[in-house]
């Protein structure tokens, strides 16, 4: 009786399971269609994250080009929910992984 799917959290646990597989479908696709087609974007999204690091440790004036380019980086790395549609190509923590946390973190 408590796991019928009368019971109103059960129905929001059926449709959020149902969300996280529509999502881990898309990003799967998503992250194996980047994979062939940009195969060198590991290493473009390393050289990027040292540059935006040195580029702030050694230009002393700041900028609002700069503080553009790291609320950018900081949406596509660090939000939780934005980073698993814009996330850069070369992460190693890809799409499916990103909305896997986020799962794990609803149900815990």
């Amino acid at each position: 009786e408590a796991f019928a799917m009368e019971q109103p959290i059960m129905l929001f646990c059926f449709f959020v399971v149902l969300i996280y597989m529509a999502v881990g479908a898309y990003s799967c696709k998503k992250d194996r269609d980047l994979r062939r087609a940009l195969p060198q974007a590991s290493d473009d999204f390393w050289k990027l994250k040292n540059h935006l690091s040195v580029q702030t440790l050694t230009q002393t004036p700041r900028s609002w080009k700069i503080v553009k380019e790291r609320i950018i980086w900081a949406g596509r790395i660090k939000h939780t929910w934005t980073s698993i549609f814009i996330r850069h190509e070369g992460d190693y923590m890809n799409s499916f992984k990103r909305a896997t946390v986020l799962f794990i973190l609803l149900f815990n």
